[in-house]
Order: C-alpha cells, then sequence, then structure tokens
C-alpha cells in the first residue's frame, strides 16, 4: 500500500469541529489501512470519535492529560513537576511514531505542545527521517508519516470574535508563537473551519457523496503514478525542486498570478514550492495536465490564514 505524505492543519474556535474532521481523516485513513497514531488532550475519554477509532486495529490512541491548568495554590517545584510529565508524554508519542513506523500522526490542540517538540518535527516533515547525533556517532530513523494537526485561535478559543474572547493581546500572541513561521512553512494545508449557522445546519443541500470523492483521489494517484513511473517518489507531495520545475509548468498568465503572490504575501521559496505541489494536485482531481489560475487561487487559499493570524510568522 502506498503511503501519503504531507501535513494538514485545522484551525478554528473553539467547538467548531476542528477535532471531528481531523479524527474524520484519521478514520478515513485507517479504513484504508494506514496505521495511525492520534495524541489528544481528552477531557472525556469516551467520546463520539475516539469509539468509532478503537473499531480499527489500525488505530494507536495515545491520551494526553487536559490542558495544563497552574493552581495559585500550586508551588514552583509542582507546576515545573505537571510540565515535566506533559512533555515526557509527548516525547513517547514521538519515540512510538518513529519507532513503530506510523502512516499518520494526529496531534490535537497543537499549541499545547511544548515549542521545542514542535520544532523538532521540523526535520522528519522535510527530510521524511529524523537524525539523531550523539557523541559516539549518528543514526538515522525512517519517519515518513503524514501530520494532521488540530487547534483554537487562543486559550478560551473564541478569537478573534473580541465579544466572546477573554484572552489579552498578549496572551493570543503567545499561544499562537507556539507555532513558528519555518514550522507553518511545511504546512501543506492550512484550513480554518468556520462556525455552522443554524440555516446550514438545518438546510437539506446535498453534498458531494464519499463514494465520488474516493474514485476523484483514486484518479489523481494513477495520474501520478504514471507522471513518477521510474522515479524515486510516489505523489507530488514528495517532489523536489527539480520535478517541480518539470511537472508543474506555468503559462505566462499563471506565471504572472504568482508572482504577485510571491511579491503580496511574502512568501519563502519553501512556501512557493508547496503552493505549486498542491495546486499540480488541484489540476489532476480535475483530470488536467495543465495548471490554471484558478488551482493556484485554491492552493493560496490554503496558506493565507498565516497571513491572519501569524501576519509576522
Amino acid at each position: 500500500m502506498e503511503k501519503q505524505t504531507g501535513c494538514v492543519h485545522i484551525y478554528c474556535g473553539d467547538g467548531k469541529g476542528k477535532t471531528t474532521c481531523g479524527m474524520g481523516l484519521c478514520t478515513r485513513a485507517a479504513g484504508y489501512g494506514y496505521r495511525v497514531l492520534i495524541y489528544q488532550f481528552m477531557k472525556d475519554n469516551s467520546t463520539s470519535e475516539r469509539k468509532v477509532l478503537l473499531l480499527s486495529p489500525n488505530v494507536t490512541f495515545v491520551p494526553g492529560q487536559d490542558k495544563i491548568k497552574f493552581s495559585f495554590l500550586m508551588t514552583p517545584e509542582e507546576k515545573a513537576e505537571q510540565k515535566r510529565y506533559y512533555e515526557e508524554q509527548f516525547q513517547k508519542v514521538t519515540e512510538k511514531a518513529v519507532q513503530e513506523e506510523y502512516d499518520v500522526l494526529f496531534l490535537d490542540e497543537l499549541p499545547e505542545m511544548s515549542r521545542g517538540a514542535l520544532e523538532a518535527l521540523r526535520q522528519p516533515l522535510e527530510e521524511r527521517q529524523i537524525t539523531i547525533s550523539r557523541v559516539y556517532g549518528t543514526c538515522s530513523y525512517p519517519a515518513d508519516f503524514q501530520l494532521v494537526a488540530a487547534m483554537n485561535p487562543c486559550r478560551c478559543g473564541h478569537y478573534p470574535d473580541l465579544s466572546r474572547c477573554t484572552c489579552t493581546a498578549g496572551e493570543v500572541s503567545r499561544y499562537l508563537g507556539k507555532i513558528s513561521g519555518p514550522l507553518l512553512d511545511r504546512m501543506d494545508i492550512c484550513v480554518e473551519a468556520q462556525a455552522v449557522t443554524y440555516e446550514e445546519m438545518e438546510g437539506k443541500a446535498e453534498n458531494e457523496s464519499s463514494a465520488s470523492i474516493r474514485a476523484r483521489v483514486e484518479a489523481a494517484r494513477a495520474i501520478q503514478r504514471e507522471r513518477f513511473k521510474g522515479l524515486s517518489i510516489r505523489c507530488n507531495g514528495e517532489m523536489g525542486g527539480g520535478q517541480i520545475r518539470r511537472f508543474c509548468p506555468l503559462n505566462k498568465e499563471e506565471s504572472e498570478f504568482m508572482e504577485h503572490i510571491f511579491f503580496s504575501l511574502g512568501i519563502s521559496v519553501r512556501m512557493y514550492g508547496k503552493i505549486l505541489k498542491v495546486a499540480r494536485t488541484a489540476a489532476d482531481l480535475d483530470g488536467r495536465e495543465q495548471i490554471l489560475t484558478k488551482d493556484l487561487s485554491e492552493a493560496v487559499s490554503y496558506v493565507r490564514i498565516r497571513q491572519k493570524y501569524w501576519k509576522n510568522g
């Protein structure tokens, strides 16, 4: 079975369904036979999403403690012990993911992880392996996985709705600051889940069926298998710089559009390449060889959230 690589980042306020979206992606991956490792901060160990996932032998659940809350009655030593336990739990998860070669890693409440642990994900996301250097030598371990992450915009979960958000500007900045610019650069798709309105909840509109979506995805994967036949890569997400230039050519209109995006959004070279790879996939899903402006626009929409929340990221 072919592995998928890449990163999906789900971002929205509290109670808007980010965990359900992430669990849904993991459920589908487990159904296809991929091994899934989930690290979730849970208030209730009997959530419906977890019950569904536990039915699959391909899913391993590692429940973390709920968000760290320091009481005024706690001594500095107790606070340090609580924080140390929390970081040790996350370390166990990352080691398990490497040693047992899981295909999907889902991190719920992403900013609750320590920044050092999150920054350690940068190398495996980029190189699909982890290199550990010690005095007596260096060892590399395979870490070819797909990362799915979910987070709130602030600790209370209501920013930027200032009528409900109880966080100060500094608290919001520190919370978002846990996710660095270089880590965001490694996110292929970053989406914001909007609150569902009553009209949408009660609406009778029909959505595209899962069977139809699956057929389009399988067709796109077949296109990619043919495209990369004889090469060391399997899908668009694994393309390097030279392969991007070869397989993602742009016409004049599309090239001018990307030039405007590059300078107006101030994106990095890495992010520029990711936009082209996502646009390549959007074209594949439509069964087209040529990348159009609408494909590029869709790909750009998945990174614009940085300009909304991480203005200096």
